[in-house]
């Protein structure tokens, strides 16, 4: 389906409606296609599932070590943390 922009703006609620139901709305511009509106695929909320496809699309890889134990920073002299950062930034 074409839709005119003028038509789109009026009528946004419509033609959502309608891309939720599956169609694809063809944005014109004086007559030329400048734009498509489709609904997107369902985001995945699965975290496993999702590393898992990350995983078969080559993007990451499984860990397998442990992280060492983190020390706390200590400040000589008992300075204050945020002073110490306060003074990094300036």
């Amino acid at each position: 389906m074409n839709v005119g922009t003028k038509d789109l703006k009026n009528r946004l609620s419509h033609y959502l409606r309608r891309v939720r139901s599956g169609e694809i709305v063809r944005v014109t511009d004086r007559g030329a296609i400048v734009a498509e509106i489709r609904a997107v695929a369902p985001a995945v909320t699965n975290e496993q599932a999702l590393l898992v496809a990350l995983e078969a699309a080559g993007l990451v890889t499984e860990g397998n070590a442990r992280f060492s134990p983190i020390r706390p920073v200590r400040l000589r002299g008992g300075a204050r943390a945020s002073r110490a950062v306060l003074q990094d930034r300036g």
